[in-house]
């Protein structure tokens, strides 16, 4: 177990999950990235759920992320968010550590978790996503209504992240992993993105955000083509 986890936590959350197969610590404890403020990720995988428990509270005084889990549930998790190209628990998991010799279950979830980040990113479509960049971009530039310029802003400036990391061939992760992943595939896009969008939500222009979403456009597909085709099976 990690040093920096105190033993009286793990003590803690075992006592109160006595029938517990398995307890695994993961993220920035593993990793060795901890300071005082890091939560204590923890992972409790019980014989059966009837659901899923997420929880973040203070245990012997320290902040702990917890999940409670069965071997059945956290596999259907993490094949759904394969299917979306997000693998932040896959990762966790991977890298995380148990607290009891493992089952058999508990390797074989260990061996999933490394075949789903082998795979990698589920294919995307981008010219969906391409679609309603351009289409968002032309309703920023006409909307009148404040709270809507608002609402679109936001929209876009998810959904340049969503292109250029998956242009990219990259993960889909959520908030900072999403933004560490964009400063280490397209340096600086972040911080232009964020000016750009900042612009247009304080009501200062709309220009620097719809000049991006072109740019990134043109930079994966070579053109502004405002159409896009989809093939559909019909009977």
């Amino acid at each position: 177990m990690p040093e920096s986890v105190p033993i009286s936590v793990i003590r803690e959350i075992a006592d109160r999950f006595p029938d517990a197969r398995q307890i695994l610590i993961s993220g920035s404890h593993i990793k060795g990235c901890a300071t005082s403020e890091s939560d204590i990720d923890v992972f409790v995988f019980l014989p059966r759920v009837s659901e899923v428990l997420r929880e973040v509270a203070r245990v012997d005084g320290h902040l702990v992320d917890l999940a409670v889990h069965d071997f059945r549930s956290i596999r259907v998790v993490l094949t759904r968010e394969h299917a979306m190209s997000i693998c932040a628990l896959a990762d966790e998991l991977e890298q995380g550590v148990f607290l009891i010799p493992p089952c058999d279950e508990a390797l074989a979830l260990k061996a999933l978790c490394r075949a789903i980040l082998e795979e990698g990113p589920k294919p995307f479509d981008l010219d969906a996503l391409r679609s309603h960049l351009l289409g968002q971009s032309s309703d920023l530039r006409h909307c009148l209504e404040p709270t809507e310029r608002h609402a679109i802003a936001l929209g876009l400036a998810f959904k340049l992240m969503l292109l250029e990391v998956r242009a990219r061939g990259g993960w889909i992760g959520s908030g900072r992993y999403l933004a560490r992943d964009l400063d280490r595939l397209a340096p600086g896009f972040i911080d232009a993105l964020a000016q750009a969008s900042s612009l247009s939500l304080a009501g200062q222009g709309d220009k620097a955000l719809i000049d991006q979403v072109e740019t990134t456009i043109r930079r994966h597909f070579g053109t502004i083509d405002r159409r896009w085709h989809c093939r559909v099976q019909v009977d």
